[in-house]
């Protein structure tokens, strides 16, 4: 921020627990916490399931988070065009 920017937005892959990684069956605490610090400072983080790889629940365990899911603004409707509403990877 010192160089000038407004903030900071990260982003994870989550697909590392599939390999039963030191700690991967913490990931609910562990986003828990991420939650937490985000919340004080200029920054947004998101973490990314593929539900493909990663199907059901416990791949998102933090689904209740109202935050989850949610865009600060509309993507463009030429973005979403095309896309069958029944498919499993459309929002909305």
């Amino acid at each position: 921020m010192n160089a000038g920017f407004t903030g900071l937005r990260t982003c994870g892959d989550m697909t590392w627990l599939l390999d039963e990684a030191p700690g991967s069956q913490q990931i609910v605490e562990y986003e828990a916490q991420l939650s937490q610090f985000f919340a004080t400072v200029r920054a947004l983080g998101m973490c990314q399931y593929n539900r493909h790889l990663l199907p059901g629940a416990a791949a998102r365990p933090r689904a209740r988070d109202a935050r989850v899911g949610r865009h600060r603004q509309p993507a463009p409707r030429q973005s979403v065009r095309g896309r069958r509403r029944d498919h499993p990877d459309t929002v909305g």
